[in-house]
């Protein structure tokens, strides 16, 4: 069950990227950290692909600290993108998985 709603948050946080409402999408993607502390691997390679998005749909409304902050997240859980979230946050963050 508990992967099921993982799944779900994961595909409304896309949907809400999709539509250009960032703060919903964090919503969705901060759920799934409270809730679901050890993702499977699959699914830390889809959250990182949505904080990734996140942080770029911030940056785009101009809202660079914000984007940042959801980069930092990846780091912060040690998630696959970390190397290209320091790229972008405009520091070295590690190895490339």
């Amino acid at each position: 069950m508990r992967r099921l709603l993982v799944g779900l948050a994961l595909a409304l946080a896309f949907t809400a990227i999709a539509q250009r409402q960032p703060d919903r999408a964090r919503a969705e993607l901060a759920l799934i950290q409270s809730q679901h502390p050890t993702p499977s691997q699959a699914a830390r390679l889809t959250y990182d692909l949505a904080l990734l998005e996140l942080g770029e749909l911030f940056k785009k409304q101009g809202r660079l600290d914000e984007a940042k902050r959801v980069w930092s997240l990846i780091e912060q859980h040690g998630l696959p993108g970390q190397k290209e979230a320091g790229e972008k946050r405009g520091k070295p963050m590690g190895p490339a998985p």
